[in-house]
């Protein structure tokens, strides 16, 4: 009875899989913003965006996930400049929220974040990633500092695994 039993829940059972990533990491996205052609700019500010638009996954059919969701919203804080953080920002910007698979970005609204900010066209980008890449909450000042010191070509390491 016990080998049907066995034999019955493997029949049955979903594969678990599970998503990797690298540990998040604002001095790598820095580098990686830096060596990209295209323009970028780093906020730390608060987002605000309708988070009923945010992708959901359908388990049962994860095919119908889109890869990408963008959503208006609207960042305020302070640019990153020649003297740290400290230009003025208030714009419209789209938020882009990825999946990769079943897994989807959940970014909050109203939160703050150190947000790397990808101009394509006209407009500005903020990439939101199941893997915490590109936008990050609640940044700490020694964050910012990290940011500010590889901007100012100084000591710019990313975390180790």
């Amino acid at each position: 009875m016990r080998g049907l039993l066995i034999v019955l829940f493997m029949a049955v059972a979903k594969p678990v899989l599970a998503l990797s990533c690298l540990p998040a990491d604002v001095v790598r996205d820095y580098q990686h913003a830096a060596q990209d052609s295209a323009e970028w700019v780093i906020v730390s500010g608060t987002l605000q965006f309708d988070a009923s638009q945010l992708p959901k996954t359908d388990l049962n059919n994860q095919t119908l996930t889109p890869p990408s969701t963008d959503i208006p919203a609207r960042i305020t804080g302070k640019m990153l400049s020649g003297g740290g953080f400290d230009s003025p920002v208030d714009a419209q910007i789209i938020l882009r929220a990825r999946c990769f698979g079943p897994w989807c970005a959940q970014p909050s609204s109203d939160t703050p974040y150190l947000a790397f900010l990808k101009k394509e066209g006209a407009r500005y980008i903020a990439q939101a990633d199941p893997c915490g890449n590109f936008l990050h909450p609640n940044p700490s000042k020694a964050q910012e500092r990290q940011i500010v010191r590889c901007f100012k070509g100084k000591r710019c390491e990313p975390k180790t695994r």
